[in-house]
């Protein structure tokens, strides 16, 4: 091996264990806190939904007055909000504040991997945290099949239909190969960090089983939505791609099975991305027109109407205050 062989690793068996000639198994530093992670991740979000029933209860009215499958829904996005905040928090951390996965490292210091060879401790803990949440949620999704076909839509679930369900495995595929090989962490991490836009996701729908609709905070949450996921979920993947191009002959040297991840699993995500986008900015232009409408049924008006002796008159006020008038 060489030097710092304990963060940067050539073979991937070497990312697990090192086989000494007595027989023994050395396990990597790597492999126990990816193992560890994973079993405490699965652990620790079991937990978060099993609690929010309880913490929904004591802090809102609504909870109680959901279906059986919208309280599972509701309580599956308390563990993937913390999910998303964490994994998005570490992923920001590892490629813009540490030189981990930078280019400049590989110039100045040679002996080491390339970018789609490298993987810390840092960034297997991270993978680990995901690999668990999405054991989970990928579990939750196929317990509570079978999906109902609506009379006015595609079949759905209350776990989010077939498109989750397939942003799920593609997810979990990428982020389970990854740690299992130790390589493409970087575009691993790329690609939770998009989980930016799950928080935001996750209030609106909240706030609509809440009857908040009309309220500023919901119009809000929308603008946030749609800025974050055209940064997170489109802008970025622009970038992601270039990378992807300018690195053509490190992806030629990964594995087999990791090249035809890393070359399958983005394009899919990207359009299941626009696909939803679309369904956002929809969305965002039917509050706006919405908003729009209001304010102009508010705003002033000078009103010229004839009334039943045939004498004209001018008056000021709201539109709406003339609706049954003739201008």
């Amino acid at each position: 091996m060489l030097a710092h062989s304990s963060v940067w690793t050539l073979h991937p068996l070497s990312f697990w264990a090192n086989a000494h000639v007595s027989g023994a198994i050395t396990w990597s530093p790597q492999a126990w806190t990816l193992g560890s992670t994973g079993a405490s991740s699965v652990l620790v979000f079991y937990v978060l939904f099993r609690l929010s029933p309880y913490l929904s209860n004591a802090s809102t009215r609504t909870y109680t007055s959901l279906s059986q499958k919208d309280k599972i829904d509701w309580d599956s996005r308390f563990s993937s909000t913390l999910h998303a905040v964490a994994i998005s928090a570490l992923a920001a951390y590892l490629i813009l504040w540490t030189d981990a996965f930078s280019d400049k490292t590989s110039a100045l210091e040679p002996w080491k991997d390339p970018p789609l060879k490298r993987h810390t401790q840092v960034s297997s803990a991270a993978l680990g945290l995901s690999v668990g949440y999405f054991v989970l949620d990928i579990t939750l999704i196929i317990r509570h099949f079978p999906w109902v076909t609506s009379i006015d839509g595609p079949a759905v679930t209350s776990m989010g239909g077939p498109e989750m369900l397939t942003h799920h495995i593609a997810a979990f595929l990428s982020v389970a190969l990854a740690s299992f090989t130790g390589q493409a962490h970087l575009y691993t991490l790329l690609l939770l960090s998009t989980e930016l836009t799950t928080p935001f996701v996750n209030a609106r729908w909240i706030y609509d089983q809440m009857g908040w609709r009309s309220a500023r905070i919901y119009k809000v949450n929308g603008i946030c939505l749609f800025v974050s996921w055209l940064f997170a979920r489109i802008i970025l993947f622009g970038g992601f791609f270039k990378h992807m191009w300018d690195h053509q002959t490190d992806i030629a040297d990964l594995r087999t099975d990791v090249q035809c991840l890393v070359l399958t699993v983005p394009p899919l995500l990207f359009i299941l991305n626009v696909f939803w986008f679309g369904k956002i900015v929809k969305g965002l232009v039917k509050l706006l027109r919405g908003q729009l409408a209001k304010h102009e049924d508010l705003s002033p008006r000078i009103i010229r109407f004839t009334d039943a002796n045939g004498k004209v008159h001018t008056q000021r006020g709201p539109a709406s205050a003339f609706s049954n008038k003739t201008e």
